[in-house]
């Protein structure tokens, strides 16, 4: 393994022995935090407990709502989660610059967002802005690699944790349309298939919410 790749992963296994440390702190819930698990209770309680807000993503409230559901602490294993959120968001900026500009690249990019003080706060945050960009460079990188129907798929998710990401839809007819546009649309209907898994379910829902 070269000098840089050993600095990013020695990096990255630092990174997550600390905000694991910080886990097992007390966490002092802001606002945004506690409507989302709020939220998720009143998804899983029917509207029996917690409160809902409608103009807030769905998939953050669904997954702490998962946790207080399994009778878990969504505090404790949301940070966790969050925190995983952000090791896969590093990782993917490796992987995405290796594959794009080579492996020195990649490994400098995933340092240079390890060191972003903002970055380092908000990782443990119960907040929809790291889980969504993470779901944002795996569509990027599942396109990269040619998968489109599981990078629709992924740039679902991106909308569902937070709704300003699903410009990566038209994002992907940019790249996928311009170059050869008659070859490009196979690949972005598969594209966006994989985006309907994800959403339909959620206009669904919609329907019957409102």
């Amino acid at each position: 393994m070269k000098l840089h790749a050993k600095l990013f992963w020695t990096a990255l296994v630092f990174f997550f022995i600390v905000h694991l440390w910080l886990a097992f702190k007390p966490h002092m819930v802001i606002w945004d935090e506690a409507v989302y698990m709020g939220m998720g209770k009143y998804l899983y309680s029917a509207g029996g407990a917690g409160l809902w807000e409608m103009f807030r993503p769905i998939l953050l409230p669904f997954i702490l709502g998962g946790f207080w559901k399994a009778g878990f602490d969504p505090v404790f294993f949301g940070e966790i989660t969050a925190i995983l959120f952000s090791l896969g968001f590093v990782i993917l900026t490796y992987f995405l610059g290796r594959e794009v500009f080579g492996d020195e690249v990649g490994a400098l990019g995933g340092l240079i967002v390890l060191l972003t003080p903002l970055f380092f706060l908000h990782t443990g945050r119960l907040l929809t802005d790291i889980p969504s960009a993470f779901f944002v460079l795996l569509a990027l990188y599942l396109l990269v690699k040619k998968h489109f129907l599981w990078s629709g798929f992924a740039s679902g998710l991106a909308l569902l944790m937070r709704f300003p990401h699903g410009l990566i839809v038209f994002a992907a007819a940019a790249i996928l349309l311009l170059p050869e546009l008659r070859k490009g649309l196979g690949q972005y209907g598969r594209y966006l298939l994989g985006v309907g898994f994800t959403i339909i379910p959620f206009f669904i829902f919609n329907y019957f919410m409102y």
